[in-house]
């Protein structure tokens, strides 16, 4: 697949529907081929497009190769990727993407802000204190 593909629409989105994707691949086993290959190729041009996004990638005996993917409201999808080539990585990976586009979206959070909304703001009464 040529660079101009792989950089598609879907990438520029990534951090819009995907809040964290995980490849999880075995650093020997030739069933983690396609995915050691499109770690080592693509993972630097995604990092490129998508600054601060959580991209994980873990290698280790015994893991199954899989690409794990985020979304809001607390949505995990699994694709197995075993014996898949570096071609059929990345149609797996714009999967995960597209998938996400399809799902409700979570308005960005402030946790000071949204955690206080609904009270009255405290105001000192600093009239019983003695000087």
């Amino acid at each position: 697949m040529s660079s101009s593909k792989f950089l598609g629409s879907w990438l520029g989105q990534l951090s819009r529907h995907v809040r964290e994707i995980r490849m999880n691949y075995h650093p020997n086993d030739a069933a983690s081929a396609g995915g050691r290959k499109f770690m080592e190729e693509r993972s630097k041009i995604i990092a490129q497009l998508n600054p601060g996004f959580p991209l994980y990638f873990r290698q280790g005996p015994g893991e199954k190769p899989n690409l794990v993917a985020f979304y809001p409201f607390g949505k995990k999808e699994v694709k197995d990727i075993s014996n898949f080539s570096q071609e059929q990585v990345e149609q797996a990976f714009k999967e995960l993407v597209e998938y996400g586009s399809t799902l409700p979206k979570e308005e960005p959070r402030s946790f000071f802000t949204d955690s206080i909304k609904d009270y009255d703001p405290i105001v000192p009464d600093w009239r019983h204190v003695k000087r």
